[in-house]
C-alpha cells in the first residue's frame, strides 16, 4: 500500500484525513474550554511506542506509572468542531525550541477498547480489530517540527488529533491508545505525552436491559410473552447527576411500523404516577433515576402464532441529567425463538361399496381425505410428495395406483383430485381437507376380504424432513350362497317305454339311469362344490335299497363305481363349466298299459367357503302308457338323431313315426315364405305342422344345431335354466311329432297347457314378448340362473295364454315327467286318483 505523509512541517497547521480524522497544530472548536489530562507518557527516544495502561510493569516504551494510566471512555468529553462531533487527543512532544530541530515523526496510532484496565501485553489488543487505525487512511506518517510551527518545551501542544466519535460507537468501558515514533525523523527531546480533556461536567449516559420470558416459543403457538426492562443511570457523575427519562418505547418487533409501539411510560407524570408497565425501582420516589437505582419496567405481549425463526423486540429509553437537556439514548434487544415444530399428516380412506357379492365383477370407489394435522398447522402448510394406493398388492408396485399423477405444483393438481385446495396455493394448509378418488375395477373375488393400503408422504415449508400417514379400506367379498343342480334321465328297454301292444314279459325289467351334476352357484368359477352325498331311492321309501351313486368316491383317489365323467381337471370338485355324470342300472317290473315307476335322486353338497350344505331333486319315470314309443330326450339325442335330421330313407317309417322324417320345412323368419333362406329346425307350437306361424299359433323357432345341444345333457349350460325348459320344449315337441298325444291346450294339465307355457317363458327370457317371433335361440339377455324369480316364481307378462307364466321350474317338472311316462305329472295324480275310485 503506498504510503501517505502528513507534512506540517512546511507552514501547513492542519490536514483532513479521508476518514473524517484532523490533525492540526493548534486546537480547534471549544477544545480550549477543557483541560488535558496526561494518560501516556513514552521514554525520550528517536523510536518508540507504547500504549496506557493501569497495569505493571509499564509495556514498551512507557514511563511514569503516575501519568501512564487507563482511560474511562465515559471520562471523555466530546468536541464539536463545524457540527461534527470529536473526541479530541492531545500530543506534547516535548521538543527543543529549535526552528532547526528535527521532524517529530508519528508512524502509528491505534486505539482499542478493552472491559480490563490493567492489558500490559499489546498482543492481548492487537487480538481484536482497532476501534480507530490511522492507517486506515493508507500508511500515515505525520511529520512535524514542533520547534518551529508550535510552542516548543513540555506542557505545550504539539498534535491535536481530532477523531469522530462514531469510531468509538460499541465500544468498551477503557479506551487504550497505541502510538508509535520512528526513524529517521524520530523525537529528539523529552518525554512524549499524550493527553486527553476530562472534567466534572462531564456527559450523562444511561443503560437498558431487556428479557424475555419464556426464551422460546414452539412453532404455531400463539402464546404471551412477559418482556422486562432494567433502566440505570450509568453517568460517571451518579449521585449526583440523576436522570429524568423521556422516553421508554418498545418496537414490538416491528422496525419502521410506530403503530404497534409499546410505549412503556404511558401514563407515567412525573410527581403522580409511575404508569401501567412500571413495577418498582423508584427507592425514593422522586421520579428520577438516580445511579443507585434500578428502575424496572415490564410489559406482556400476545403472540400469534409463527413460523420456525425467531422475534426480537428492540427497546430505546431516553432521558437527559439535571444540569442540560442534552439526550441521553440507550438500546437493548430481545430475542424470542420459534422452535421447529415437526409436522403431522393424516390421511382417511373410504370405499363405495364397503361388499360386493362373491364371485361378482363390481367397480368400487375410494375416497382419500388428506389433512394437515401439525401441531404448528396454521403456519405449517404441508407440501405432498407421494400419495399412493397398493391396489390391494403390497409388495408388488406394478399395479399401484399414483393418486399424485399428473400433479404439477402450481399448473396442475392431476387426475384422482377433486377438491380442498381452497386458497390455490398447492399446499394444503390446517384449515383445509384435500379429496382425491379413484374408482377400481375389482375381478371376481371369492369369499373374504380385499384390504387396500394408501401411504401419503409430504413435508412443511421449514425443511425437507419427510412426514407420512397411512390408511386402509376394506371391501367385503360377502359369501354367496352355493346352489347344484342335477338333471336325472333314463334309459328302458324300448327306449324307456314299455308300450302297451308289447308283450310285457315275466320277471324284472331294466332301466339304465343317468345323472348330469353341475354346479349353479351365482359365484361361480369362484365357487367349486364338494359333493357330499349322491342317492337315488330307487323308486322305493325303503332305504334299504337306495342307491349310493358316490359308492366308492374317495377325494384324490377315486371317482367309484357309478362315475362316468366330467371332472375335466381331476380336483374331485364340481366347478363350473363341468357336468359331472354318473349311471346306475335298476331292475324291476312294470305292469303293461297303466303302470309306471319314478325315481327320484337328492344330490347334496358344500362350496369351499362354508360347510352349509345345498341340495338338490330330479326325478326320472319309466312307465308303460300308450305311445308311439320314443319319449325321452336321451333317446333324440342318441338314438333318434336319425328321425330328425332332415334325411328321409330306410328306417324311417313304422308304426312309432307317421310318415317318413319328422322334420319338416318351416318359415323360420316368418315372412310368409318357405325357402332357401329360410333355417333348418324346429317351429315349437306349429301344431298343424305347416311351417308357419298360423293365426292362434304362438311359436318359438330353434336351429336344428342348438336343438340338439340343448336335448345332450352332456353338452347343455345347466347354470342357464333357459336351456333346461329348451330340453323339455324340444323333447315335447319331438314327442308331438312322432304321434304321441300331448291332449289339448284347454286342459290346464296337458303336455300341450305346458308346452304353451314353454314357448312364453322362452321368448321372455330370451329378451322378447310372449307373442314375440324368433328365427334363433339363444338370443336375448345373460343366463337365467336356478336362483331367479323367472325360475322359481313365474314371470307375469302378456301372454296369447291368457294370463302369467307359470315358474319355469314347475313347467320343467310337467314337461320332463311328460317326456318319461306320456303324461303330466298332474294328470299321472288324477289318472290314479280316478282308478283308485275317488
Amino acid at each position: 500500500m503506498t504510503d501517505t505523509v502528513i507534512d506540517l512541517s512546511g507552514g501547513t497547521t492542519s490536514a483532513t484525513l479521508t476518514d473524517g480524522t484532523i490533525l492540526t497544530a493548534s486546537p480547534q472548536g471549544d477544545a480550549g474550554t477543557g483541560n488535558y489530562d496526561t494518560f501516556l507518557v513514552l521514554g525520550a527516544q528517536d523510536t518508540e511506542s507504547g500504549f496506557n495502561t493501569d497495569g505493571s510493569p509499564l509495556p514498551l516504551d512507557d514511563k511514569q506509572q503516575e501519568h501512564t494510566n487507563a482511560l474511562l471512555l465515559s471520562s471523555m468529553q466530546v468536541v464539536t468542531v463545524g457540527g461534527h462531533d470529536y473526541y479530541v487527543f492531545k500530543l506534547d512532544a516535548n521538543e527543543p525550541n529549535s526552528a532547526t530541530g528535527s521532524l517529530l515523526s508519528l508512524d502509528s496510532l491505534k486505539i482499542y477498547s478493552a472491559t480490563d484496565p490493567n492489558i500490559t501485553d499489546l498482543s492481548v489488543l492487537q487480538s481484536q480489530p482497532p476501534l480507530y487505525d490511522m492507517d486506515g487512511n493508507g500508511n500515515v506518517t505525520v511529520q512535524l517540527n514542533a520547534g518551529k510551527d508550535a510552542p516548543a518545551g513540555s506542557g505545550q501542544g504539539d498534535l491535536f488529533v481530532y477523531i469522530p466519535t462514531s469510531f468509538f460507537t460499541g465500544a468498551d468501558n477503557y479506551i487504550y491508545l497505541y502510538s508509535a515514533f520512528g526513524t529517521p525523523s524520530g523525537s529528539d527531546g523529552g518525554f512524549e505525552e499524550w493527553g486527553v480533556i476530562t472534567g466534572d461536567n462531564q456527559a450523562p449516559t444511561i443503560a437498558i436491559e431487556k428479557t424475555a420470558d419464556p426464551t422460546s416459543i414452539n412453532e404455531g403457538v400463539a402464546t404471551q410473552i412477559t418482556y422486562t426492562y432494567a433502566v440505570t443511570n450509568t453517568s460517571l457523575a451518579g449521585p449526583a447527576d440523576p436522570l429524568t427519562l423521556t422516553s421508554l418505547v418498545d418496537d414490538n418487533a416491528t422496525p419502521g411500523n410506530p403503530g404497534d409501539d409499546i410505549d412503556l411510560l404511558n401514563g407515567f407524570v412525573t410527581g403522580s404516577t409511575h404508569g401501567t408497565h412500571y413495577v418498582s425501582g423508584d427507592t425514593d420516589g422522586d421520579y428520577r433515576v438516580d445511579s443507585d437505582e434500578i428502575w424496572i419496567f415490564n410489559a406482556t405481549v400476545s403472540i400469534d402464532a409463527h413460523n420456525a425463526g425467531s422475534i426480537v423486540n428492540t427497546v430505546v429509553v431516553h432521558g437527559h441529567d439535571d444540569d442540560s437537556l442534552t439526550d441521553v439514548t440507550a438500546t437493548d434487544t430481545a430475542t424470542v425463538t420459534v422452535k421447529d415444530v415437526a409436522p403431522s399428516i393424516a390421511i382417511e380412506k373410504t370405499a363405495d361399496p364397503i361388499s360386493i357379492n362373491e364371485g361378482s365383477a363390481a367397480d368400487v370407489t375410494y375416497t382419500y381425505e388428506v389433512t394437515n394435522t401439525s401441531a404448528a398447522g396454521a403456519v405449517d402448510p404441508l407440501t405432498l410428495t407421494a400419495l399412493v394406493d397398493d391396489n390391494a398388492t403390497p409388495g408388488d408396485t406394478s399395479d399401484d395406483i399414483d393418486l399424485l399423477d399428473g400433479f404439477v405444483q402450481g399448473s396442475e393438481y392431476g387426475t384422482y383430485y377433486e377438491s380442498g385446495d381452497t386458497d390455490g396455493d398447492f399446499l394444503v394448509d390446517s384449515d383445509e381437507k384435500w379429496v382425491f378418488k379413484a374408482t377400481v375395477g375389482i375381478a371376481a373375488h371369492n369369499a373374504g376380504s380385499i384390504v387396500n393400503t394408501v401411504v401419503v408422504h409430504g413435508h412443511d415449508d421449514d425443511s425437507l424432513t419427510d412426514v407420512t400417514a397411512t390408511d386402509t379400506a376394506t371391501v367385503t367379498v360377502k359369501d354367496v350362497a352355493p346352489s347344484v343342480a342335477i338333471d336325472k334321465t333314463v334309459d328302458a328297454n324300448h327306449d324307456g317305454i314299455f308300450n302297451s301292444s308289447e308283450t310285457v314279459q315275466s320277471g324284472a325289467q331294466n332301466a339304465t339311469y343317468h345323472y348330469a351334476i353341475t354346479n349353479t352357484s351365482p359365484a361361480g368359477a369362484l365357487d367349486p362344490l364338494t359333493l357330499t352325498s349322491l342317492v337315488d331311492d330307487n323308486g322305493t321309501a325303503n332305504t334299504g335299497d337306495d342307491i349310493d351313486l358316490l359308492n366308492g368316491f374317495v377325494a384324490n383317489s377315486s371317482h367309484g363305481t357309478h362315475y362316468v365323467s366330467g371332472d375335466t381337471n381331476g380336483d374331485y370338485l364340481v366347478d363350473t363349466g363341468e357336468t359331472w355324470l354318473f349311471t346306475a342300472t335298476s331292475a324291476f317290473n312294470l305292469l303293461p298299459n297303466a303302470d309306471f315307476r319314478t325315481n327320484t335322486v337328492e344330490v347334496a353338497a358344500h362350496d369351499d367357503d362354508s360347510l352349509n350344505e345345498v341340495t338338490a331333486q330330479d326325478t326320472a319315470t319309466v312307465s308303460s302308457f300308450a305311445g308311439p314309443g320314443v319319449r325321452t330326450p336321451g333317446f333324440w339325442s342318441n338314438l333318434g338323431k336319425s328321425f330328425w335330421d332332415g334325411i328321409d330313407g330306410v328306417g324311417k317309417t313304422g308304426p312309432n313315426f307317421a310318415d317318413h322324417e319328422l322334420r319338416y320345412q318351416v318359415d323360420s323368419n316368418n315372412d310368409g315364405n318357405k325357402n332357401g333362406s329360410d333355417k333348418s329346425g324346429l317351429l315349437i307350437g306349429d301344431y298343424d305342422k305347416n311351417g308357419l306361424t298360423g293365426a292362434g299359433e304362438d311359436t318359438f323357432f330353434i336351429s336344428y344345431a342348438d336343438a340338439l345341444k340343448v336335448i345332450d345333457a352332456s353338452s347343455k349350460d345347466l347354470q342357464d335354466t333357459r336351456f333346461v325348459l329348451a330340453r323339455d320344449a324340444v323333447a315335447t315337441w319331438l314327442n308331438y311329432l312322432a304321434g304321441n298325444p300331448i291332449g289339448d291346450a284347454t286342459d290346464p294339465n296337458s303336455p300341450h297347457k305346458y308346452l304353451d307355457q314353454a314357448i312364453d317363458w322362452l321368448q321372455v327370457t330370451n329378451g322378447g314378448t310372449s307373442s314375440s317371433q324368433f328365427e334363433d335361440w339363444g338370443g336375448g339377455s345373460g343366463a337365467v340362473k336356478a336362483s331367479s324369480a323367472a325360475w322359481n316364481v313365474g314371470l307375469d307378462a302378456e301372454s296369447s295364454t291368457s294370463g302369467s307364466e307359470l315358474a319355469g321350474n314347475l313347467i320343467h317338472q310337467e314337461l320332463d315327467f311328460y317326456n318319461n311316462t306320456g303324461m303330466t305329472f298332474e294328470g299321472a295324480i288324477l289318472h290314479i286318483y280316478a282308478n283308485d275310485g275317488g
